[in-house]
């Protein structure tokens, strides 16, 4: 799973998908997990490895240089699926590996967070993108 960037949780820890939105995806992916009767193994990183000065949107040229560590990454994983998190990742990830995309977990987290509608939505795409592999 690609994410945008490091939030300020991600940033001070050192690992990416560790701030609240990030427990809430990788709650929803065990959840989907179990919903869709399969063990995926997986890596999350993200667009930019560097969290951006004021928590914007990373800058294009910010993607572009972190680039070449997200395709190494992707390498040495060799993934079956891709799944990019939110709008930004979208934008950048071109890969022959396929790729599928989800809302950002922190809109699910304005929308009531786990047992909301909007997280029950989130779990089920997620279970069917699960479905899909091997």
């Amino acid at each position: 799973m690609v994410g945008e960037a490091p939030g300020r949780v991600e940033e001070v820890r050192g690992y990416a998908f560790c701030g609240p939105a990030g427990r809430l995806q990788r709650h929803a992916a065990q959840d989907a997990a179990i919903r869709a009767g399969v063990h995926p193994t997986i890596y999350y990183t993200n667009t930019v490895l560097c969290r951006p000065p004021n928590n914007r949107d990373p800058l294009e040229e910010e993607a572009m240089a972190c680039w070449i560590n997200v395709s190494q990454i992707i390498a040495m994983v060799q993934p079956e699926l891709i799944i990019t998190i939110g709008k930004i990742p979208a934008k950048y990830i071109g890969s022959k590996v396929p790729t599928q995309r989800l809302v950002h977990p922190s809109y699910i987290l304005r929308c009531g967070g786990v047992g909301s509608r909007a997280y029950e939505t989130f779990v089920r795409q997620m279970a069917d993108m699960f479905r899909g592999l091997k």
